[in-house]
């Protein structure tokens, strides 16, 4: 039986982490762009912010085993997909709205 979709983190935990993405997305996302399953977004590509993001993905990875991540590296950007299954998609959306 798989696991359920649903995250681990607590409600006040969860807006925490929205807000430290969010952050992170005002100061380094140079687009976003829909995919299949999911989200493409292009960071600047600098030390900081992929320390930042992959940091911010690891902890993604713990509390919502049910998203997945790739990444694709090189200058001028590091691009991140991310993408989760139809029941997840709102939570990714929320995840990763850079508002």
């Amino acid at each position: 039986m798989s696991e359920p979709v649903a995250c681990r983190l607590t409600a006040d935990a969860q807006q925490g982490r929205r807000e430290e993405a969010a952050a992170l997305m005002r100061r380094s996302l140079q687009s976003r762009e829909p995919i299949e399953g999911g989200v493409r977004l292009r960071f600047r590509a600098d030390v900081a912010t992929e320390r930042e993001l992959r940091d911010l993905v690891r902890r993604e990875r713990e509390c919502c085993p049910f998203f997945e991540f790739s990444f694709a590296e090189g200058p001028p950007e590091l691009v991140l997909e991310a993408t989760a299954p139809p029941e997840a998609r709102g939570l990714l959306d929320e995840l990763f709205d850079p508002a």
